[in-house]
């Protein structure tokens, strides 16, 4: 299971993310939609552990990924 609690994201220019959770079970396909700059990548960057959040965390079967 993919969990992300409390998400916060930001650069010193603007708030990328904020308060984002999500839940997804082994085999659950989830769609993130959005205009350009809505934060997608950086959104995909936290889940896949590439980059840390602010504040919140990830984890991945109960692990940071």
């Amino acid at each position: 299971m993919l969990s992300a609690q409390g998400l916060f994201l930001s650069t010193a220019r603007a708030t990328l993310l904020e308060a984002i959770d999500l839940c997804a079970d082994a085999g659950e396909m989830l769609v993130v939609l959005g205009p350009n700059g809505a934060g997608k990548s950086s959104l995909l960057a936290l889940l896949s552990g590439m980059r840390s959040p602010d504040r919140g965390h990830v984890t991945l079967d109960r692990q940071p990924p």
